[in-house]
């Protein structure tokens, strides 16, 4: 609730979308103006946000879940159910289809693990190569 009042005041207020900011902050301003416990860093984030905006970096543009790499256990494990079914001498697109099933995951999903998965074991190879080259 406090973090849509912050919002919407703070809309009102950089973009002009209201000719009146006050009315739209009135929200906030209640709540501010209330006996509630003290305000924690998050929702002071937000209230420096809407008179100072930090500009965008990039660690803002990478905000989220981080993706999984070739070596996270939920590829891995997706990854041994799908070479054994390969090895069970399933088609490679039956094979995608019941891991999917297997792990309640798309069928996408399986395929970009194995993208991710063979892309390491490519770059591996080719970093174990380079070091006997050298000598």
């Amino acid at each position: 609730m406090f973090a849509h009042a912050v919002r919407r005041a703070s809309a009102a207020w950089r973009s002009g979308k209201e000719d009146r900011p006050a009315e739209a902050g009135a929200i906030l301003a209640g709540m501010l103006r209330s006996r509630q416990p003290p305000l924690g860093t998050g929702e002071r984030e937000l209230l420096a946000e809407l008179f100072a905006p930090q500009p965008a970096n990039e660690h803002d543009a990478l905000a989220g879940r981080p993706p999984k790499g070739a070596g996270h256990p939920d590829v891995v494990a997706v990854m041994n159910h799908l070479q054994n079914e390969i090895a069970k001498s399933s088609l490679h697109k039956n094979a995608l289809a019941d891991t999917a099933s297997h792990f309640k995951i798309s069928v996408r999903t399986v395929e970009e693990y194995e993208a991710i998965t063979r892309e390491r074991e490519a770059a591996t190879k080719a970093a174990i190569r380079s070091l006997y080259e050298d000598d």
